[in-house]
């Protein structure tokens, strides 16, 4: 409480109830910000850590635009697509929700805690491990499908076969959200 960190549960109002769709929604949900009705409609945007400057400049842009539009824009706060996409969605004056697949209190990468402080002032940061946890491959592999569950549609750019955007994917289909990419 003392961090500005709420917890919620599956069986509370609050919940996010386009999660409720996943296989496996998250029993428990770290919350740093404030979720609103609007961000029931989301879009997610997700891709590669490592994109060229052409896929970059296209998520800010799908970013910026969805956000201007009234869309909160959903991603995982890594490196590339992902910060691309949350920087477009703030700049367009818009929420953002950045899932993280660690503690709420370990942000990963480092470099984009400044990021993950502005996006608390217009959307909320959401993890559902403890806010200590550190960052681990099974955490990054969870928290897809929650990107995925909070969306309307996903927008993969530029990802490769075996990264996280593709379990995002694999995830939306499953829970019958639209894809693109």
């Amino acid at each position: 409480a003392q961090q500005g960190i709420r917890l919620i549960s599956l069986e509370e109002e609050a919940y996010p109830h386009a999660l409720l769709d996943l296989r496996s929604p998250p029993p428990l949900l770290y919350i740093k910000g404030e979720l609103l009705p609007q961000d029931a409609r989301a879009v997610a945007i997700v891709g590669t850590r490592a994109p060229s400057q052409e896929g970059r400049r296209l998520a800010r842009h799908l970013a910026r635009e969805f956000a201007r539009r009234g869309f909160t824009i959903v991603s995982g706060l890594a490196r590339g697509i992902d910060t691309a996409a949350h920087k477009g969605a703030l700049e367009g004056q818009g929420r953002s929700i950045a899932v993280l697949g660690s503690g709420l209190l370990r942000v990963y990468p480092p470099e984009n805690t400044l990021l993950a402080r502005r996006i608390v002032e217009q959307g909320a940061l959401l993890a559902e491990v403890p806010p200590e946890a550190e960052v681990d491959r099974r955490l990054l592999l969870a928290r897809d499908r929650i990107q995925a569950g909070l969306a309307r549609a996903v927008i993969v750019i530029q990802a490769h076969r075996a990264c996280g955007s593709i379990v995002t994917a694999r995830h939306a289909t499953q829970c019958r959200r639209l894809l693109y990419g």
